[in-house]
């Protein structure tokens, strides 16, 4: 999946969703958060996705600052939207590597770069 793929389907989302916050869009996409307190030195734990079942879930961090609560949401979002995009994959197509958190890390760029670009002006 290229960049520009990533960055199409964000704007897609956000589209069909008509959504821009990672908070409201997981809750439209049926992904359930839950935020629990996992401490604030720095190498707790920030946040991560998981499903099971078909159940995803997103567990932020309580103990961190709102704004970072919210880009962890949305790189929790990308791991989310990546398990999607492999779901049909062949089992061994499926490893975690460095494409999953490279994917989750641009699907959170572009999530929010609209929202910190209007909140700066």
């Amino acid at each position: 999946m290229t960049y520009s793929d990533i960055c199409q389907s964000v704007a897609k989302l956000k589209t069909k969703f008509d959504e821009t916050d990672p908070f409201r869009l997981c809750r439209a996409m049926g992904i359930t958060i839950l935020l629990q307190p996992m401490g604030s030195h720095d190498t707790a734990i920030k946040g991560f996705f998981m499903e099971c079942k078909r159940i995803k879930t997103i567990t932020v961090n309580s103990d961190l600052p709102e704004i970072i609560q919210k880009i962890i949401v949305a790189h929790e979002l990308g791991h989310a939207f990546h398990n999607q995009c492999i779901r049909d994959h062949r089992p061994l197509n499926k490893s975690y590597g460095r494409p999953v958190s490279e994917t989750a890390s641009i699907f959170n760029e572009t999530m929010l770069s609209h929202q910190v670009l209007k909140s700066a002006n």
